[in-house]
């Protein structure tokens, strides 16, 4: 599971939980994280491992897994700009590991913005293709639009149209072009041709949410979807949850 927590969770921690709880997800990649120890209480209460990016940002990523977290990294792409991405070693079997990649890249839709996303992601790139011969996912809040996506604008925020008349309504796709470049596949878009909005609830306008699986990945993938119930996600927070299920 990947599922931006909007602002920490505050106030909707237990709430967020009983989504965890509901789905039962063995690994979840967490945006917006702003309180470690509550990180650390989730964990404990589904008797998980966790790992918390560093960096200078107030919010953080954070991994938590039903496997041993066998080792991770945290690294800052731009400094002063980026949050830290996480990349992490899952040993989901006996000498059977995957690679994870807990991503939140710069947010607005603006292509001044795209550039810097693409700065981000090109450096996580590099990052993972240092271990190609495994099994390797990307997952997070990319803040980017697919190629092949149509958001409906008309729902979106005054600000966001106001972007959008500036560049002719038209979103970038340079991230998640480039990802898709690098071999890396869009689990939902594998399994599905519905739009698949994550946010906001109750009724989405777009997707920013993804989880990617390289070559060795791929194969396994069983079924991908937007989390949509429990009730407690409406309220959960600004972005429903997206969910991967793999045969490993």
């Amino acid at each position: 599971m990947t599922f931006n927590i909007k602002d920490g969770g505050t106030g909707r921690e237990q709430v967020i939980l009983e989504v965890f709880r509901i789905i039962q997800p063995e690994l979840i990649l967490l945006q917006e994280v702003t309180d470690p120890s509550l990180v650390r209480e989730w964990a404990a209460s589904l008797n998980m491992e966790f790992v918390v990016a560093k960096g200078h940002s107030f919010r953080h990523v954070a991994i938590m897994s039903y496997f041993p977290i066998v080792s991770w990294t945290s690294h800052t792409p731009l400094q002063y700009f980026s949050r830290d991405y996480l990349a992490a070693t899952i040993e989901y079997a006996p000498a059977h590991s995957l690679r994870v990649f807990g991503i939140h890249l710069i947010a607005q839709p603006f292509v001044a913005y795209e550039w810097l996303r693409l700065l981000e992601i090109r450096s996580i790139l590099r990052h993972a293709a240092q271990d190609s011969d495994l099994p390797c996912l990307l997952g997070g809040d990319f803040n980017a639009v697919s190629p092949i996506d149509r958001p409906i604008i008309k729902n979106m925020p005054l600000r966001i149209k106001m972007m959008m008349i500036l560049q002719a309504n038209r979103f970038p796709h340079a991230v998640i072009a480039t990802t898709q470049y690098a071999q890396f596949f869009d689990c939902f878009r594998l399994l599905h041709t519905e739009p698949g909005f994550t946010l906001p609830p109750p009724a989405p306008s777009i997707r920013f949410d993804y989880l990617f699986a390289n070559s060795h990945l791929k194969p396994s993938l069983q079924r991908c979807f937007v989390v949509r119930e429990p009730q407690a996600v409406e309220y959960a927070s600004d972005h429903y949850p997206l969910v991967a299920d793999f045969a490993l």
